[in-house]
């Protein structure tokens, strides 16, 4: 559980309506990210205790005859529901932070993108080394394939290492909150991706977006360390 510090950063932080573009940095959506794991273990704490009365959110709490059911904790399973109710809501608050301010990070990688694309054109094109990809150096790897995903339909596979990305590559990428911002950004929309499969690149086509499962890609994806390669 975090902290109260923490969590009083978190709401000042929404409440204020924080969308200034040098206001938003990975580390406060990551905060915001964090924050939405904490409601998440929230709301599963008690939904257990729907659970141990084996009732939901639904079912009514009186018999037939208007009783309280003798076998349900009745005050226990409103106070539970109650709580799911406002975490859903708070849940919801965030996840609408966290869509605008990737957006956000996303606009800020383009028009840095932009700006150094500038300045590379003004220089002496004996100054500038050759780039492709940069490197086929990977940044980050494949795990957990779910069947059906659309990464299983995409064709990665658990240990795929990725060089590429959409615009992502090892030149550029400094964090796993970069690959969230091109996902949210290229939702129902297709991604060129480029793996190392057995030494050897790999093209594909991945298209995020909802599936029975969970997630838009269905698999997770772990940043690279040297000790990985």
């Amino acid at each position: 559980m975090q902290d109260e510090k923490f969590t009083k950063y978190v709401w000042s932080y929404m409440e204020s309506g924080k969308n200034d573009d040098e206001q938003i940095t990975i580390d406060s959506v990551k905060k915001l990210i964090a924050a939405r794991d904490e409601i998440d273990q929230r709301i599963a704490k008690e939904e257990e205790v729907l659970k141990m009365n084996n009732i939901d959110m639904e079912q009514s709490l009186v018999d037939a005859e208007g009783f309280p059911i003798t076998s349900v904790d009745v005050y226990s399973v409103r106070r539970a529901r109650c709580a799911i109710i406002c975490a859903q809501n708070d849940r919801q608050k965030l996840t609408s932070q966290i869509e605008k301010a990737m957006l956000v990070l996303h606009q800020q990688k383009r028009d840095c993108t932009a700006t150094c694309s500038e300045h590379a054109a003004a220089a002496k094109a004996d100054d500038i080394p050759a780039v492709h990809r940069t490197s086929n150096a990977p940044f980050a790897k494949i795990a957990k394939v779910m069947d059906g995903s659309p990464a299983f339909l995409a064709g990665l596979k658990d240990g795929d290492q990725l060089i590429q990305f959409g615009s992502l590559h090892a030149g550029n990428f400094t964090d796993i909150i970069e690959l969230l911002v091109v996902v949210q950004n290229s939702m129902n929309k297709p991604v060129r991706v480029t793996v190392l499969r057995n030494d050897r690149p790999v093209r594909l086509e991945l298209v995020p977006r909802t599936w029975s499962g969970k997630g838009t890609l269905g698999c997770s994806v772990l940043p690279v360390t040297p000790a990985h390669i």
